[in-house]
């Protein structure tokens, strides 16, 4: 490749974050995937397999998380894009308020804002979205769910109780 193609092929990646980011904000599931290659992988750690394979399924995914938080809002605070232009990694801030079901996996609206910082690894071919991995902070983000007891709690040290013996059991299990 060319530096001039090797230029344009990092240019077309950046806007290619651009025009996902502005999609994010519009909250809008069909033009998030509409640039995501028919056989596109989204990793997740809140889907409940951690991925999904093909553009419809993963539309559905981002529908359930754009109903829970129907005023989530996506700031980007950093990129970096490989100089092929075919990685890119987005540092961002992810906020809204969660006032709609989270279903799956079950979990009722709190009326509370959620924020939650993370790192998006986005693989691109031929101009689309082949590879899509959300990285950030999972127990952060269930603490302000209301689905994990908050640090020091009595119902932390409970769970914390309950999986010590969960634990002992298993090990009694191994070979």
């Amino acid at each position: 490749m060319t530096s001039t193609s090797t230029n344009g092929a990092v240019q077309a990646a950046h806007e290619a974050i651009d025009r996902g980011v502005a999609a994010w904000n519009e909250r809008d599931p069909h033009a998030i995937v509409s640039q995501w290659s028919k056989d596109c992988i989204y990793e997740s750690p809140v889907l409940p397999e951690g991925r999904v394979v093909g553009r419809d399924v993963s539309k559905a995914a981002i529908s359930v998380l754009l109903r829970a938080f129907p005023d989530f809002t996506l700031t980007e605070m950093d990129r970096w894009v490989s100089s092929d232009g075919l990685r890119v990694a987005l540092l961002w801030r992810a906020s809204g308020t969660f006032t709609g079901p989270l279903d799956p996996p079950g979990f009722a609206p709190t009326g509370g804002p959620v924020e939650v910082e993370g790192m998006t690894c986005t693989e691109l071919r031929g101009g689309e979205t082949a590879h899509f991995r959300h990285y950030f902070d999972v127990t952060g983000m269930g603490r302000q769910l209301a689905a994990v007891p908050p640090r020091g709690s009595t119902a932390e040290r409970f769970v914390a109780f309950l999986q010590r013996r969960r634990a002992s059991r298993l090990r009694r299990r191994s070979p």
